[in-house]
């Protein structure tokens, strides 16, 4: 029997504001990656720097993707830089989410750990776009069935692969039935090789540690992080209509069992998700795999937040809510579900 609050869920930027305030937007990353670029000594072409300020997304997959109008030997500088901008983007974000669980002291935000308890009894699916690790290092200190705790390994699809598998770091882990998360855009915490004919190598991950971690899982930890001191942090720009990351073999398949869950759930919640007009692949994905008597629910900061949703589907039957809005718009909605 199916479950009737098994929906489908959507984060966007605000989700991980609402779990700190301190998460910047994309855009707000600029700066700060500026910064770091400036620390490690790495030149950025003339035209770089400002094209990162005014639109870091566009900045980002112009770097990523190659050019007809340039050299070779300039398309593989570009592709290099990309190469350390992910590793900014990573370092950035890695920090702030380690500056943003050492302010909240003890526990995750209550909303957030009755959310993802919620998540976890129904088993719902967990679609992000997010890079940052806010869910997997609040997850991994949530005490659930048995006091079992969810890693990433119980979160991750299994197309994903163990860093430690490439070290001792390994252990054997003993799955249960809980939420899937689905991070369609990559993750700070998720490696390849960098080159750009990497569609059917493995994308490793580093599972993020849980503030009750003991002294063995921290040097399983380090383990891995030294497995994958050769990689790159996969991370897929966010305007990638021509990107290669796309075609890998592993994106593929968290795409492909993202679009299999809208099409057999019936509700999509949006937390903190809007849909930018500039997203042209989400609005082809979102149209093609919602089913026709879908009811998306649009909870998000500010109220006009649905629109873009309603203008997508506004020649089918799929219905769209406005959900509650304004600073606490997604902790009200935790409140609203029945035994969160």
């Amino acid at each position: 029997m199916s479950d009737p609050q098994r929906d489908v869920y959507l984060l966007g930027a605000g989700f991980a504001r609402a779990i700190s305030p301190t998460m910047p937007l994309l855009q707000g990353l600029a700066d700060r990656v500026l910064q770091v670029l400036g620390e490690s000594r790495v030149a950025l072409p003339p035209e770089m720097e400002p094209m990162m300020t005014d639109n870091f997304a566009h900045a980002l997959s112009y770097l990523e993707q190659a050019k007809p109008w340039v050299t070779e030997s300039d398309n593989l500088r570009h592709r290099a830089l990309f190469l350390e901008v992910s590793i900014a983007i990573a370092r950035v974000l890695d920090d702030t989410v380690a500056d943003a669980h050492h302010a909240l002291r003890t526990e995750p935000p209550e909303w957030l750990t009755r959310l993802i308890r919620h998540w976890h009894q129904h088993a719902c699916p967990v679609i992000t776009l997010n890079y940052d690790t806010l869910i997997e290092h609040a997850a991994a200190g949530i005490a659930v069935d048995d006091s079992e705790r969810l890693s990433a390994h119980q979160l991750y699809p299994l197309v994903l692969t163990d860093a430690g598998l490439r070290s001792s770091g390994a252990t054997p882990v003993h799955r249960i039935e809980t939420f899937r998360l689905l991070k369609l855009h990559g993750s700070t915490n998720w490696y390849y090789s960098g080159r750009p004919s990497a569609h059917g190598e493995p994308i490793y991950f580093v599972p993020p540690l849980g503030r009750q971690a003991s002294e063995a899982e921290r040097h399983q930890h380090q383990l891995r992080r030294m497995a994958v001191a050769d990689k790159y942090p996969f991370l897929v720009p966010p305007v990638y209509d021509k990107s290669p990351l796309l075609t890998h073999e592993t994106i593929r398949a968290l795409w492909f069992e993202a679009g299999e869950a809208l099409r057999h759930h019936g509700r999509l919640v949006c937390l903190g998700y809007s849909l930018p007009a500039s997203d042209l692949t989400m609005m082809h994905f979102l149209r093609t795999t919602c089913r026709s008597d879908a009811h998306v629910l649009v909870v998000n900061q500010s109220p006009d937040a649905a629109e873009n949703l309603r203008r997508l589907f506004r020649n089918s039957r799929v219905t769209v809510e406005s959900g509650p809005s304004g600073d606490n718009c997604i902790r009200a909605f935790v409140g609203s579900l029945a035994g969160a």
